[in-house]
Order: C-alpha cells, then structure tokens, then sequence
C-alpha cells in the first residue's frame, strides 16, 4: 500500500479506515458487541491491514458499552503486525471509568493510550510506530 492510498470498510458495527499505516475503528451508537462479532470485526480489520505494519485508533465516543468478555479477549489477543492502540474517548466519566479499568486490570499486550483528542492520538501512534520500524 502507498503512503496516501486509502482502505474503507463499513460494518454493521464499525466504520474502518486504514491509511498511513494508521487504521481507524469507529465503534458504531448502540452497537451491541457480543464476543462473536468482536472477533468478525477484528478479522476484517486484520485484512484491511495485511502485512503491514500498523496502529489503531479506536473510537469510542459514540459506543463505551463493550462487555467484560470482549474487553478481556481484546487485551489478550496478540494482532500480527500491531504496535500500538489508541483509545480516542470523550469527556464522559463511564467511558474513562471503563477504559482505565481495561488498561489497568486487563492489560493489553501491546501499548494502549487514553485520548480525547485525535490528532494526539495520531501523534503517539506514528512516535509508536517509527519507534518500531527503527527498531527492526
């Protein structure tokens, strides 16, 4: 994939952007995320992404409600290729709550980071990333 091509896909539950090494998740309003449909959702992801390198950023601000088992299978489940996730939520003091609780009793495999903001996120990834491509 060229630096500036851009991948789309819309789900039921999630809208996915792959560009720049960087794949978007947004979690759709009232989207009921069974574990069954987490692990459709992270296939499809996984073939937006194919062997390249990459990050996420998972958008949370329209949908928190993820449920314990699919928090816990998300925080153990080793993605190829993956570097870092990033966690765009708004103000909303459920959404910190839940999230805190995932990074700090749940712990991810790989960094995860708290934002409210996108464009911080997107900074920390690509610091991420280039750190992980040096590395190589």
């Amino acid at each position: 994939m060229r630096k500036s091509d851009s991948v789309i896909k819309e789900t039921e539950y999630c809208h996915f952007e792959f560009s720049d090494n960087v794949l978007y998740v947004g979690l759709k309003e009232e989207a009921d995320f069974t574990l069954e449909v987490s692990q459709a959702e992270v296939a499809i992801s996984e073939q937006l992404v194919g062997d390249n390198l990459y990050t996420v950023i998972i958008d949370l601000t329209k949908n928190s409600a993820i449920p314990h088992d699919v928090r816990k299978w998300m925080a153990n489940y080793k993605r190829p290729n993956l570097v870092a996730s990033a966690l765009l939520i708004d103000a909303n003091l459920a959404a910190k709550i839940i999230v805190n609780f995932y990074l700090k009793f749940d712990k991810p495999v790989v960094p995860n980071k708290i934002f409210n903001d996108k464009d911080e996120a997107i900074a920390w990834l690509n610091m991420m990333l280039n750190g992980k491509v040096k590395s190589r």
